[in-house]
């Protein structure tokens, strides 16, 4: 794996800064305001009126993991130096429980909620014990999100996040800190990279270089095999295989996976950051 350059990383926030700042890529709510009394603000001068929110902090720390939810993590043994890292960004409520801590890692410093999770989420929360969707919810999520986690929805204004909220001091019994974006970061990521729809992990990438000093992404592998040919699962916590890319195909769906992919291998070859797509520990027969 190339090593870390320090050029390579300033050119690269140097690029983010241009559309980004860190008063407002996280708006993290404090933890003695009422989820019932959250008030959200799209500038800086609301925000700062309202009195409610902090920023997070710039390093959040030295050495940041972001984990994607790849299929590539599975028999990775990535767990362990996952976990090493000062900060730990994790993608969409995915999984970090039993059978997977040993690939992914079990920290969460910070996980996003999207946007069909949030309207899942409060569509249930008034019931989020009694319907199987609802206790399938509350398994995944007693089993990731705890009480030192930042739960943050990151394209802006996010309207359901207080009954949410509510919902899992009530139900759960798990207050997180919770945090928005007052400009949906998507937005601002497709500027940044040039790309149309920019995905979660992309976005998340994009904050993550301006507030760590040094990032190490995990779980990016948009392909249905590996250099082993291996058979990859489309999402590690999933059985299914699919919708999966072709290496010359960047048209499926929304968002440009292969292409997203690319840009990261370029970003990695020139040192801005390490992507790792192969196991941890190789010397281990699995």
């Amino acid at each position: 794996m190339k090593p870390l350059s320090t050029q390579a990383i300033e050119e690269a926030r140097r690029k983010i800064l241009k559309y980004l700042n860190t008063s407002t890529t996280f708006r993290i709510f404090r933890r003695d305001i009422d989820p019932e009394n959250y008030k959200f603000g799209t500038n800086l001068s609301t925000i700062m009126e309202h009195n409610q929110t902090n920023v997070l902090p710039s390093p959040v720390g030295h050495r940041c993991a972001v984990v994607g939810n790849s299929g590539i993590l599975l028999s990775s043994l990535c767990g362990r130096e996952v976990d090493d890292h000062d900060f730990v960004f994790r993608l969409n409520l995915a999984p970090v429980d039993g059978e997977f801590s040993r690939d992914v890692g079990s920290k969460v410093d910070l996980i996003t909620v999207n946007r069909m999770q949030l309207l899942a989420l409060a569509k249930l929360s008034k019931d989020l014990n009694t319907t199987v969707q609802g206790w399938m919810y509350i398994n995944r999520l007693n089993n990731t999100v705890t009480d030192s986690s930042i739960v943050w929805f990151p394209k802006g204004f996010p309207e359901k996040l207080s009954q949410i909220a509510v919902s899992f001091r009530d139900t759960l019994q798990l207050q997180p800190a919770w945090a928005y974006s007052p400009e949906s970061l998507m937005y601002l990521a497709s500027k940044v990279w040039k790309m149309p729809v920019p995905s979660t992990g992309l976005s998340v990438m994009t904050a993550a270089l301006l507030h760590c000093d040094e990032v190490t992404m995990y779980g990016f592998f948009p392909f249905p095999q590996d250099s082993r040919g291996r058979t990859l699962r489309y999402h590690y916590y999933e059985p299914n295989t699919g919708p999966f890319y072709s290496k010359g195909n960047h048209s499926i769906g929304v968002h440009k996976m292969p292409k997203e992919f690319t840009l990261l291998q370029k970003l990695a070859e020139d040192g801005a950051l390490r992507l790792v797509t192969e196991r941890c520990y190789d010397n281990i027969i699995i």
